[in-house]
């Protein structure tokens, strides 16, 4: 069983992994123009 603290916290999580996807797929870019 699922707790609304832990859906709460799943649902937060996703709302970061959004922001932070973007900025390692520009890292990822950017160490790849390096390379």
């Amino acid at each position: 069983m699922m707790t609304l603290a832990q859906l709460a916290r799943i649902v937060e999580a996703a709302h970061y992994t959004g922001a932070e996807d973007r900025l390692i797929s520009g890292v990822t870019i950017d160490s790849r123009r390096v390379n």
